[in-house]
């Protein structure tokens, strides 16, 4: 299958296509539904995450190069 050329990752669906947007919380909410663990929306574990490595030594510059955030001052905020 051919990638297209650009640095933004993506997961196509087996016919080529792009998948839904909500595929994600779609996803989440089935699996935690029958694992009977309580839903936590995906973007909300991207927060956990920061907030985890925000607690570790790595730098505020590649924590924010991690979040793909423009401005290290968007992260501090």
């Amino acid at each position: 299958m051919m990638l297209p050329q650009s640095d933004t990752p993506f997961i196509p669906k087996l016919d080529g296509g792009h998948l839904n947007k909500n595929f994600g919380r779609t996803t989440m909410t089935i699996l935690t539904r029958e694992a009977e663990l309580p839903y936590y929306a995906p973007h909300g574990l991207r927060h956990t995450h920061a907030s985890n490595l925000a607690n570790t030594e790595i730098t505020i510059k590649l924590l924010s190069h991690r979040l793909g955030h423009t401005s290290v001052k968007t992260t501090m905020d």
